[in-house]
């Protein structure tokens, strides 16, 4: 029998078609279990994420309250620090735990995000002036003696202010002080240098002062003004020192040091109210004070810090126009000495320190911050067993308070200095 080569050619292409038509029906059905099986996984996933979105075996919801010690601003929300889940696996890699980091210093960065506290632009020298010419004088009464609860909310807003926690520290503030509030403060005087302030509204309702935070400041120091209406024109002389030192810190007083009668109970004997006593209202002699209260918390934060407390002497001719001390009327710290030969050249101040030939009275060995900073265990009755250098505290002449070219004699001695 002979096949003609046409019939083999149909009959081959007969049988390809069927192959080819059962493995495209195999493909098919394949696909279409495929699709079942997805939509099956599919509901189970969304099944587990609302479970942890309610909390209740979600890891991420876990670490929303735990502080990470590895973000430079832990109070700040940081766009971009959030990492979006990963999408549904099914076997999903393990999330590696962060570990923790050292946390930066305030102010190192130059990440920090905005302050979220009022912005006030004017002059700092002539705020301060506005700010002593509100401030309750003599006999007035006007320094309200906080209590134990006034105290310890004060210290945690200076704690949060130093920490830069500037929204922390305004709602500090607020919840029970409500004449006071937390500023950002850009100097129109000094070329808009920005300073952040705690100070009280007028009227003046609490007479507990200022405080003053620099957060670029060039040199470990602090500006401290008791006695901003006693001693004349300290107040005007501690923002010049402030700026021109690039001080970390300004603190003011809030009102004359014999604004109330009461005593402060702390030692020391002093006419200068009348009475023989130191009076609560006289924040050097007071521990009570939220003044007191700050420099605790600024010096314990910045142990390289140095707090220059400054004063008026009367024009005493044996003090000179400046009388340096560290709290102490018998030891004298390196830098007292470095600061009395850093004086420019030619300067007409008259500089003294405790060991040079003089009868100056006022070493400062009283003052309660000197105490507290140079380690009295109570700086309100114990005198401190040293004096390390870290408390300054100088009495001046008229003079080196408020001609321009003394102070900034001053200036250059304290720049060259720290």
């Amino acid at each position: 029998m002979v096949i003609s080569r046409s019939s083999i050619f149909t009959r081959l292409f007969s049988v390809l078609s069927v192959v080819a038509m059962a493995s495209l029906l195999t493909l098919v059905l394949a696909g279409c279990k495929a699709s079942v099986d997805g939509a099956a996984n599919d509901d189970v996933v969304t099944d587990g994420g609302g479970a942890g979105d309610n909390g209740a075996s979600d890891d991420g919801a876990a670490d929303e309250g735990t502080p990470d010690e590895g973000t430079p601003d832990d109070d700040a929300d940081v766009p971009g620090d959030e990492t979006p889940d990963p999408a549904p696996q099914p076997e999903p890699d393990p999330v590696p735990v962060p570990q923790p980091q050292p946390d930066p210093a305030p102010g190192d960065g130059d990440d920090e995000q905005p302050a979220p506290v009022d912005t006030v632009n004017a002059d700092l020298r002539q705020h301060v002036i506005d700010m002593r010419n509100a401030m309750p004088g003599i006999g007035s009464e006007g320094f309200v003696r906080p209590d134990a609860d006034d105290l310890a909310t004060w210290r945690t807003a200076m704690q949060q202010l130093v920490g830069h926690e500037w929204a922390a520290a305004a709602a500090t503030l607020a919840s029970r002080f409500p004449s006071y509030r937390l500023i950002r403060f850009v100097d129109t005087g000094d070329g808009d240098a920005e300073y952040y302030v705690v100070e009280e509204t007028t009227p003046v309702v609490k007479g507990w002062g200022a405080v003053l935070l620099n957060p670029a400041p060039q040199r470990e120091l602090a500006i401290e003004v008791p006695h901003p209406v006693f001693d004349t024109h300290t107040h005007t002389q501690g923002v010049d020192l402030f700026r021109d030192t690039g001080a970390r810190f300004l603190l003011i007083a809030g009102t004359h040091r014999c604004a109330n009668a009461a005593p402060s109970g702390c030692a020391g004997v002093s006419n200068v109210c009348g009475d023989g006593v130191y009076h609560e209202s006289d924040v050097g002699h007071f521990t009570g004070a939220p003044f007191h209260v700050a420099h605790e918390v600024i010096t314990l934060a910045h142990p390289a810090l140095h707090a220059l407390s400054i004063h008026g002497n009367d024009d005493l001719a044996e003090c000179g126009d400046w009388f340096l001390s560290a709290g102490s009327n018998s030891v004298v710290p390196p830098i007292l000495e470095q600061i009395q030969q850093n004086f420019p050249l030619g300067s007409p101040l008259v500089v003294y320190l405790p060991d040079d030939p003089h009868s100056c009275p006022h070493y400062g060995t009283t003052n309660v911050q000197g105490r507290f900073t140079n380690g009295s265990p109570a700086p309100c009755t114990q005198s401190a067993p040293t004096a390390n250098g870290r408390f300054l505290h100088a009495e001046q002449s008229w003079a080196a308070r408020t001609n321009p070219d003394y102070v900034d004699d001053i200036v250059e001695s304290l720049n060259a200095s720290f």
